[in-house]
């Protein structure tokens, strides 16, 4: 295909999206936050079939970057990290590496495809990965060999919104509110002594600077309202525990109002006595909203919400 076609499908698909848009919206009011999505280019083991599939990917995304339902994940940012991962090579991009892409990306769902030509007919097949699930769909379209692409990826790009929607459930994980994760730090110390802690995570932000640590509020409030006595100053060199680390966030992807941030937070678990570290651990999480301060705080809480539990875990288990 030429690139002055190509540019004009580009076009076409663009301009026509608003289509899939008000049946997005018209099948369902409910306000969610959009679904990251990283779209790779598609393969086949057809030479001939191989520019198709990377026209064929490149639609897709312009198609899904104005839908209102989903954020997509730069092409050229995508091959980059892909490329300094060396992740990007055929076959690597399936559910059992869906998780580390995830994290590389911050797309929450990933799209791969393979083409191949049967009786006259093209066909696609596309795989919907989730990268915190592992659950995986698929979507298959067919096109005469030759034949404009505006309708095929029109189809296409509706029938994945609409799987992205009924299946997000599936695809995205559920994740639990403050209140579910205190009464598991409850449920887990039940019955043990609850050691003193002492909680310090300074946090940066890569850009305009944040004020107050996010990740460390969270695990405090986590573990301060399941009856852990938190203490601090010159108090703090009594605790039974030092919970000490750093955190860092940064902007990520950008579409219209909104921007996603990726926030990496990372703790160790040091008794009084000192000696042997009782825990060393790291989570990385991404979040959404229309201000960016607001996505990387709220990309911090998360991972420092995780790590709660995560401390609780090892602390039940040297607890008397």
């Amino acid at each position: 295909m030429r690139p002055t076609s190509l540019l004009r499908i580009l076009v076409i698909a663009l301009a026509t999206s608003a289509t899939v848009n008000r049946a997005a919206r018209a099948a369902d009011t409910t306000p969610t936050a959009p679904v990251a999505v990283a779209v790779f280019d598609f393969e086949s083991t057809d030479p001939k079939l191989k520019d198709l599939g990377l026209q064929l990917a490149q639609l897709l995304t312009a198609r899904l970057s104005v839908c209102d339902d989903v954020i997509t994940v730069e092409r050229q940012d995508l091959q980059k990290i892909m490329g300094e991962q060396e992740l990007g090579a055929s076959g690597i991009v399936n559910p059992e590496t869906a998780a580390r892409i995830g994290q590389y990306t911050g797309a929450r769902v990933l799209v791969t495809g393979r083409l191949f030509n049967a009786e006259g007919e093209t066909s696609l097949v596309l795989k919907v990965m989730s990268a915190e699930t592992s659950r995986v769909f698929g979507l298959a379209s067919d096109f005469a060999a030759g034949a404009p692409l505006t309708e095929p990826i029109e189809k296409l790009t509706a029938n994945l919104v609409t799987l992205l929607r009924e299946k997000r459930s599936a695809l995205i994980a559920n994740v639990p509110t403050r209140e579910d994760r205190v009464a598991r730090v409850k449920q887990k110390m039940a019955g043990r002594a609850l050691p003193t802690l002492t909680i310090s995570i300074p946090e940066q932000h890569i850009g305009p600077a944040v004020v107050d640590p996010a990740a460390e509020t969270e695990i405090g409030l986590i573990f301060s309202q399941a009856g852990f006595t938190l203490l601090n100053g010159e108090a703090a060199a009594r605790a039974d525990y030092r919970i000490s680390g750093e955190a860092f966030s940064e902007a990520g992807l950008r579409r219209g109002n909104l921007v996603s941030c990726r926030a990496r937070v990372e703790i160790k678990v040091v008794p009084r006595s000192g000696g042997q570290i009782t825990l060393v651990d790291r989570q990385t999480t991404v979040a959404v909203d229309t201000a960016e301060h607001v996505a990387a705080k709220n990309a911090l809480q998360e991972a420092g919400a995780a790590l709660a539990e995560r401390i609780a875990d090892k602390l039940a288990t040297t607890a008397k």
